[in-house]
């Protein structure tokens, strides 16, 4: 996810809280309007400097017996991500190295046997870095403006103290607040490389490496990975480099250009594309169709700890969908929109569509031509291998 920092006006110091966006005109609007209203000391930092941190598909680290030798001291670095699982030979002489790396993607290491003491040791070493996470924090939980900032704490007990201290400052005593769910790392930036070469066979083989604190993981990947591997990309802020990942080559291109449409996150259109209301009734109904939706809900709670984002009115349904947005904190009311990819199509029990995509929300859509919702449902359904990697599977 693409965050946006807010900083003090008055020291020099680190962000003081950040917000969640996928554009600098978004999050210019957000911070505009957010409820209760930031004081006075508050600024949104500069807009270039925005932070990426990894969200869009678990990570997994483990630490297994050596593939070539199980019995050598030699063992094997895994991460799982992406439905991608890349490797690495290590040894005891790596501890640092395997200690920053697991720090660094906020992520225990697993140990497939349980008995290992070198991942023990591994983890309590990390424990004792106390590195600064970023903890997930609702404004006003529980009332119609709940809204979620993003707070940086040390990893210890004190990030209670820190968060309460952020918050009285940045928004007042009479802010309620909630800490919730696990925290994220702020992760140091990964080299991801794709080459490519011929095997004795003349078979072409991809080579993925993903290298961090001297550490490099590597994978030998196919084609059919290639809009994995550009996400796994997107979601540590980084370009895939290597001679393999050019956009000359033909399946790379289309890659690319899926990726370009589709998008990883959910973007408004221009300023002055917005739709009014056009009555009062229109108005009613569209409420009336949030408040049925959310009432009795049991769905996982989307964006903001909202079970929904806001109502897609004049929707048209497919891999990226677009519409007019109404009742959302995030978007002008009207705004004309175009939401990240989709990964799921639902049906509430009172019959009212709605989807979730890649970057978290989850948009009620109404007004729509009916066979276009059936295409992307069909078209969800026959790749569910495609999506079952990301957060709504």
């Amino acid at each position: 996810m693409k965050l946006f920092s807010i900083s003090s006006r008055d020291t020099s110091m680190d962000a003081m809280f950040y917000i969640q966006a996928s554009t600098k005109q978004q999050a210019s609007y957000i911070f505009s309007t957010l409820s209760p209203k930031p004081t006075a000391n508050c600024q949104l930092t500069d807009l270039q400097n925005e932070t990426v941190v990894p969200s869009i598909s678990p990570i997994s680290l483990s630490l297994n017996p050596w593939s070539i030798n199980s019995q050598s001291r030699t063992r094997e670095l895994r991460m799982a991500t992406h439905g991608l699982n890349l490797i690495c030979a290590v040894t005891d002489e790596h501890t640092r190295q395997i200690v920053d790396f697991c720090d660094n993607l906020g992520q225990q290491l697993k140990d497939p046997d349980d008995k290992s003491a070198w991942v023990k040791l591994i983890n309590s070493e990390c424990a004792l870095l106390n590195s600064p996470r970023l903890y997930p924090v609702l404004l006003e939980p529980d009332t119609p403006a709940q809204f979620e900032i993003f707070v940086p704490a040390p990893e210890d007990g004190e990030h209670d103290t820190v968060i309460a201290s952020v918050v009285k400052e940045c928004f007042g005593d009479e802010c309620r607040y909630r800490v919730t769910d696990k925290a994220f790392a702020m992760s140091e930036k990964p080299v991801i490389r794709l080459e490519a070469h011929f095997n004795d066979k003349r078979e072409k083989v991809l080579e993925l490496t993903f290298s961090c604190f001297n550490l490099s993981l590597s994978a030998s990947v196919h084609e059919n990975q290639l809009r994995q591997i550009l996400l796994l990309c997107e979601d540590f802020g980084v370009r895939l480099q290597g001679r393999a990942g050019a956009s000359c080559h033909v399946n790379m291109r289309s890659a690319y250009r899926r990726l370009a449409h589709v998008g990883t996150g959910s973007r408004p259109g221009d300023d002055s594309d917005v739709r009014v209301y056009t009555s009062l009734k229109e108005e009613k109904d569209v409420k009336r169709l949030l408040d049925k939706s959310t009432r009795g809900s049991e769905l996982v709670p989307a964006r903001h700890g909202q079970q929904f984002n806001g109502v897609l009115v004049n929707a048209t349904p497919a891999s990226a969908t677009t519409g007019f947005i109404y009742l959302s904190h995030d978007f002008p009311e009207g705004q004309f929109m175009m939401t990240a990819e989709v990964l799921h199509v639902g049906i509430t029990p009172g019959g009212i569509y709605y989807i979730e995509t890649l970057d978290g929300y989850r948009f009620i859509v109404t007004a729509f031509e009916k066979g276009l919702m059936n295409g992307l449902r069909e078209f969800i359904a026959a790749n569910e291998e495609y999506f079952k990697y990301y957060r709504w599977s």
